[in-house]
């Protein structure tokens, strides 16, 4: 039987640790408020002001009628105020306009016509063996009497 007083106890040193100093207020990141005209041009326009992810440095209220403003990757995206407007509309920095058709790309004119067919056969085809190898014909084994 084991009593709590034969139990040995461990001690461990006393490891000092530096003392950190507190951040200055240069250290800490300044985030601007929104602006009031971004806010008020938006929901002026029938949108509503919501957060998302954009790259980094493009601001509050991007114009999301161009491709690419909240297109970055993860690592270089930032926080910030967006303008959602309703369906099938886009802010364009100043009010949320109706989203346009895509643009039509032409299809690339070919360089080479396509080949035709029947393809062609080749003028000097492969010649054919005039002997070919004869097949041995030799008879089949026959079973000797008992």
């Amino acid at each position: 039987q084991v009593s709590a007083t034969s139990v040995p106890t461990i001690s461990t040193p006393t490891v000092p640790i530096p003392a950190t100093p507190a951040p200055t207020p240069e250290d800490i990141p300044i985030t601007p408020a929104p602006t009031p005209e971004g806010v008020t041009t938006c929901v002026n326009s029938g949108g509503t002001v919501e957060n998302a992810m954009c790259c980094a440095g493009i601001g509050d209220f991007p114009n999301t009628c161009l491709i690419g403003a909240c297109g970055c990757g993860p690592f270089d995206s930032e926080m910030v105020l967006v303008c959602q407007c309703p369906d099938g509309q886009c802010f364009n920095g100043n009010v949320c306009e109706a989203i346009g058709p895509a643009p039509t790309i032409p299809a690339p004119v070919p360089t080479n016509p396509p080949p035709t067919f029947p393809v062609p056969v080749p003028t000097n085809p492969v010649p054919v063996p005039t002997n070919p190898v004869p097949v041995p014909t030799n008879p089949p084994p026959t079973n000797p009497p008992p």
